[in-house]
């Protein structure tokens, strides 16, 4: 399983801050008390990554995309409550002749598939199971 190092995690935390704003509305009376709100800062968590054989992306819901290199640990933080797909960017490592069998740790529930759906709302760790093909020749 993938530990994620507490320093590490406040780090980024910390650099994960936003505040807010109410605005009085046309609609609105200007009573104080209408104009209180309640503003917290979103928590970020932490997505520790362990690359096998292959490249691990993870999709954030802009569009754009982590990577974290093959035989990596990488680190990312989100915002409590990112939804993430995370990809195996292939399944068969040709001069490994080794091939995915499943997701470990966060992930787990997915088995076989290269794909998975997570959402921040605590550090996770995702890893990946990989298995020798028999007869397989290296290049």
């Amino acid at each position: 399983m993938l530990r994620i190092s507490f320093t590490l995690s406040l780090v980024l935390i910390s650099a994960a801050v936003a505040g807010c704003a109410v605005a009085d509305g046309a609609t609105e009376g200007t009573n104080a008390a209408e104009l209180t709100a309640q503003c917290s800062s979103p928590s970020a968590f932490v997505l520790g990554v362990q690359s096998r054989n292959a490249p691990v992306n993870i999709s954030k819901p802009d569009g754009t995309l982590d990577t974290c290199p093959s035989f990596e640990t990488c680190f990312f933080a989100y915002l409590e409550g990112t939804p993430l797909v995370v990809q195996q960017a292939w399944i068969f490592d040709r001069a490994n002749c080794e091939l995915f069998v499943s997701w470990l740790d966060a992930c787990a529930g997915a088995g076989r598939n290269p794909t998975c759906t997570i959402v921040m709302n605590s550090d996770l760790g995702v890893d990946s199971d990989w298995r020798l093909v028999r007869g397989c020749i290296p290049p």
